[in-house]
């Protein structure tokens, strides 16, 4: 009979060696998502950007009008700088490109909310977007730029 209790000694031992084993590993896992890690679960807030007329978002746009962008920042925020295309620009040469950092009172990377008006000026009609550099799309291995629509009409 007293090897029998030895041996239940001996499982009891090895029960609590893998119950700590499973909880650093625990431990570990949460603190490298802590740390800059981002997983593909969708813990990661992607930034977001909207354009529409400057007033009344139910209105088209015409050439001459104002457009409100709004910019909405993901966990890692979007960079300073926006560049507006014409989507059928066989060149893809940019109509404009403006920094929204200087006006919006962030670095390089803005982690605020906010507005750009823009007038269009003399715009053919078509179909335009807006391009801005997230940064925490790239950090996610998403592609790394976000893209809004519009049409000038």
């Amino acid at each position: 009979m007293a090897k029998a209790k030895k041996v239940e000694k001996t499982n009891n031992k090895n029960l609590i060696t893998i119950v700590l084993l499973i909880v650093a590993g625990i431990v570990i896992l949460s603190y490298a998502n802590n740390t800059g890690f981002v997983s593909k679960d969708g813990k990661t807030k992607l930034s977001s950007v909207s354009v529409g007329p400057r007033f009344n978002w139910d209105d088209e746009i015409n050439p001459g009008d104002y457009i409100t962008i709004k910019f909405k920042p993901g966990t890692y925020g979007y960079e300073g700088y926006y560049e507006i295309y014409k989507k059928e620009n066989p060149y893809k040469r940019m109509i404009g490109r403006t920094r929204v950092s200087a006006v919006a009172g962030c670095s390089m990377t803005c982690k605020k909310e906010w507005d750009q008006s823009v007038k269009t000026g003399n715009w053919e009609p078509g179909i335009y977007y807006v391009k801005v550099y997230d940064k925490s799309r790239e950090r996610a291995g998403d592609e790394k730029y976000i893209k809004a629509e519009f049409k000038v009409v």
